[in-house]
């Protein structure tokens, strides 16, 4: 929901004028306003991409190993002393990871470590939720179905790693079509893979 936050949304405005060709300035200003307010409400309802991603790991993280992980909102958006999984990228740009962030697509990601900090992020807040994703992956976490019956996690003592994973999308829509009835579970599903 990164793009439905942003002040300007060119996409939407070209949409509106495809869909109401004949409406007056004043009056294509108000719809615009109205959809702009609605996009924003919708973003803020569905949440945040980067907490969603810190829930996420530290649920998967618990289930592998036991460990429940601290998530602590950086207040100052400062690389903490010691070791640290960082999500996001102020952190990642605080991290001297600016260049590689730069030349990343809209959801592309970075999975590395540098120091004793493990550094998960993406240029925008849902690159940063497959940044999670993938390093959950390189550490065996597989989501064959949705639902909890189709989560496949190993059991680590210890959890460590090396990842140094720099990608970007094959293509830019990341969304999955089914033909199955909807379940509530499916949502996460299509984010995990």
């Amino acid at each position: 929901f990164d793009r439905f936050v942003e002040e300007k949304t060119p996409w939407l405005e070209q949409t509106l004028r495809r869909t109401h060709p004949n409406l007056g300035a004043g009056e294509f200003a108000k719809l615009l306003a109205k959809h702009r307010r609605s996009l924003r409400a919708e973003a803020k309802r569905a949440g945040d991409d980067e907490k969603l991603a810190a829930e996420e790991l530290q649920s998967v993280i618990e289930k592998i190993s036991g460990a429940r992980l601290s998530i602590v909102r950086a207040e100052k958006f400062e690389v903490p002393e010691g070791p640290a999984i960082l999500l996001g990228a102020t952190l990642a740009r605080r991290a001297n990871l600016g260049r590689r962030l730069d030349k990343l697509a809209d959801d592309g990601l970075i999975c590395t470590v540098k120091g004793s900090s493990l550094i998960l992020t993406g240029r925008r807040a849902r690159g940063t939720l497959y940044a999670v994703y993938t390093f959950l992956e390189s550490l065996g976490c597989r989501w064959v179905m949705a639902g909890s019956f189709g989560e496949l996690y190993p059991s680590l003592k210890t959890i460590s790693t090396t990842i140094n994973r720099t990608e970007n999308p094959s293509h830019t829509p990341r969304l999955w079509y089914s033909c199955e009835p909807a379940s509530t579970d499916l949502p996460r599903w299509t984010l995990r893979n």
